[in-house]
């Protein structure tokens, strides 16, 4: 439920605190009480993703009414573009609460006024989050000034060209930044890494994890999808499997479609094998299913039964396991969104992950 929405096509800030102060009224005639736990910025150069930030936004405010601003940069304009609109949304699930949300389109000739114009629209004393809609390590004349502000930069990149040279910025960001730096690509994992932490939850149990020749990880790729970007979360479980058991990285190939990795350890010698399949019940990248091969004949399969079960079924050579189900944690559900976005500190897994990724050339 929304106010009427307001537009102004210039960029007087004064005119646009105007506007808020009329909007505070007429929800308060309507009995709406108006609630802000923190600003939050979402900046994003694709019109195609709008829809996708918007749903993100829609499980955040239904716990944590906040003030929105979103940028959007208007790619190939038809003139120098720089349009506010501005609107209130109420949620209903949080007793009428209703919180501000700020639109601005700005063609790439205006989008260095941006800053300025928003600035005297934060709420004071309030902290600031931000949500980069595109690869943080490309240049954007805004990002500095935003980052310096933020408490915490969460980046979304889609469809990152070279990602050795991108985790290699990422890395060198993370030791300059002044903001907490949180990557939705990691986010998206922590539902697999939650199972698999489960599954190996002993000693005995992580040594068949430690000791594995062979583990296989295929993950949905539509059709129309690139290859090297539906598999971006594929490469970051294996990344994440291989950095947190010690594995060293020795060389990588492509065979039939398949994008074979091959480690070494004390243990002996270990291969991670990322698979395409498809399976249209699921969003690209998401993995479909996970199989893990040891001594002794030992195999673990992991498939996913929808969206937040996975069914586990381990045997080796001397016992047969019955087949138990894991809950998946997801981005989909708001309580685990807002976790990783809002509450949780990357942790050094996250930057052996990178480091690692850094090391391995993706474009051969």
């Amino acid at each position: 439920m929304a106010s009427p929405i307001q537009k102004n096509s210039g960029s007087d800030a004064t005119s646009i605190k105007n506007q808020l102060q009329l909007l505070d009224k007429l929800d308060s005639s309507n009995k709406f009480m108006k609630a802000c736990l923190f600003n939050l910025i979402i900046y994003m150069n694709d019109a195609q993703r709008t829809d996708y930030f918007k749903e993100i936004t829609a499980h955040l405010i239904k716990q944590f009414p906040c003030r929105i601003f979103f940028i959007e940069k208007v790619e190939n304009p038809t003139k120098d573009e720089l349009e506010l609109k501005i609107t209130t949304d109420v949620n209903e699930n949080n007793r009428g609460l209703n919180c501000d949300h700020i639109y601005i389109r700005a063609s790439e000739k205006n989008l260095y006024r941006v800053p300025t114009l928003i600035l005297p629209l934060f709420v004071p004393d309030l902290e600031i989050y931000t949500i980069w809609g595109e690869d943080p390590t490309l240049e954007n004349p805004i990002l500095p000034y935003f980052e310096k502000l933020a408490k915490k930069l969460v980046f979304d990149a889609k469809g990152v060209e070279d990602l050795q040279e991108f985790t290699r910025n990422i890395l060198k960001r993370i030791e300059s930044s002044s903001s907490e730096i949180v990557d939705m690509t990691w986010a998206r994992i922590n539902g697999w890494r939650e199972v698999l932490s489960q599954t190996y939850d002993s000693p005995e149990r992580l040594e068949q994890l430690e000791t594995a020749h062979s583990i296989k990880i295929t993950y949905h790729q539509p059709h129309d999808c690139q290859a090297l970007h539906s598999s971006t979360k594929a490469i970051y479980l294996q990344g994440w499997i291989a950095s947190s058991l010690g594995w060293k990285f020795e060389s990588k190939q492509q065979k039939e479609g398949h994008l074979i990795l091959k480690y070494s350890s004390s243990k002996g010698n270990h291969s991670i094998e990322l698979i395409p399949g498809n399976n249209p019940f699921f969003l690209a990248e998401e993995i479909l299913e996970i199989e893990v091969t040891g001594p002794n004949d030992y195999q673990c399969t992991f498939k996913r039964q929808n969206k937040q079960k996975v069914e586990v079924h381990a045997f080796n050579q001397y016992q047969c396991e019955l087949p138990f189900i894991l809950l998946m944690p997801t981005l989909e559900t708001g309580k685990n969104l807002i976790q990783q976005m809002i509450y949780l500190k990357v942790s050094h897994h996250y930057h052996s992950l990178i480091r690692l990724l850094s090391s391995i050339n993706w474009s051969k």
